[in-house]
């Protein structure tokens, strides 16, 4: 064998939108609004809100429908939404007071709230990056891929 010696063709259409976006099916019913944090619950393979519930597989923050209605982002079984991570986003953190919370890992508790309180169960949706001041911090929301290689490592969903 030996390495290539020209660029590789890949095919026309790349395997997803880009890093760090995801597209996935809203789960039924949940009325999920633009910004919102949201999981993945791998039971079924559709995105909910956040929440320290079991099966639940953090993937960043919702950043559109895809098919552009933010009407559709109420699930029907078939919607679909763009969901980004591997950002950094300013965000207040419950428990941050200073800067020793570099680095720490935060925990989303709803679609909205994140805090440093690790619950009973549940991944960390991210970690703080840099304290602003007061509970607002720069906080890197992981990705769905980085959260399921976060799982695989051993880090424990439940």
């Amino acid at each position: 064998m030996a390495d290539p010696t020209s660029a590789i063709n890949m095919g026309s259409k790349p395997y997803k939108l880009n890093e760090g976006r995801y597209e996935f099916i809203i789960k039924t019913s949940e009325a999920l609004v633009l910004n919102s944090l949201v999981y993945m619950d791998i039971s079924t393979g559709k995105i909910e809100f956040a929440d320290d519930a079991n099966n639940l597989v953090p993937c960043g923050m919702l950043e559109y429908p895809s098919d552009g209605l933010v009407a559709h982002l109420t699930g029907d079984g078939t919607y679909k939404a763009i969901v980004k991570g591997g950002i950094i986003q300013r965000w207040a953190v419950t428990g941050a007071t200073a800067k020793t919370d570099i680095g720490k890992p935060v925990y989303a508790t709803d679609g909205q709230t994140l805090t440093l309180t690790k619950p009973t169960t549940g991944l960390p949706h991210g970690f703080v990056v840099d304290w602003i001041s007061s509970t607002t911090c720069d906080v890197y929301l992981l990705s769905f891929a980085e959260s399921i290689a976060n799982l695989n490592m051993g880090n424990g969903l439940y």
